[in-house]
């Protein structure tokens, strides 16, 4: 996987992970 495909999943997913975080589903942090 390309660093440029990888940015792009990453931005289509950024607004659903930043709110399950603060929702505290990240248990890994």
């Amino acid at each position: 996987m390309e660093a440029s495909d990888v940015a792009a999943c990453w931005e289509a997913n950024a607004e659903t992970w930043t709110r399950h975080a603060r929702a505290g589903y990240d248990l890994y942090r």
